[in-house]
């Protein structure tokens, strides 16, 4: 009977974590004072959670843009290929073009994202 139940440990795997988006995109803006992301999910995210960009180097946090008048600067498109673009701040010129960044609304994340150079 033990070894059942061992053979069944092992067989079980833990609980894969959400895997929200399918395409990420980050562009470092020509003024370089702002990182825009653009997100394409094929499901609903909740953008009222926390948002924010973090250093996979130093560790330091770019926030979402956010002002008195405007509120965040979030916004998503209401068709079946939902996109979602965020603009981020980019304080003290952290994050740099091929800097890797991590993603993270409330508690998904999207890691080892590369910031391209915006070219319009």
């Amino acid at each position: 009977m033990a070894s059942k139940r061992e053979s069944r440990k092992k067989t079980l795997q833990p609980a894969p974590t959400p895997s929200f988006i399918g395409n990420v995109n980050a562009y470092l803006t020509i003024s370089k004072k702002f990182v825009e992301v653009q997100i394409n999910s094929n499901s609903r995210i909740d953008l009222s959670r926390r948002m924010y960009l973090v250093d996979e180097v130093s560790g330091k946090v770019a926030p979402l843009l956010r002002t008195s008048k405007l509120g965040r600067f979030v916004f998503q498109t209401l068709n079946h290929n939902s996109m979602i673009y965020a603009l981020f701040e980019n304080p003290d010129n952290i994050l740099h073009e091929d800097s890797l960044v991590t993603l993270t609304i409330g508690t998904l994340r999207k890691e080892h994202l590369r910031i391209k150079s915006y070219s319009p």
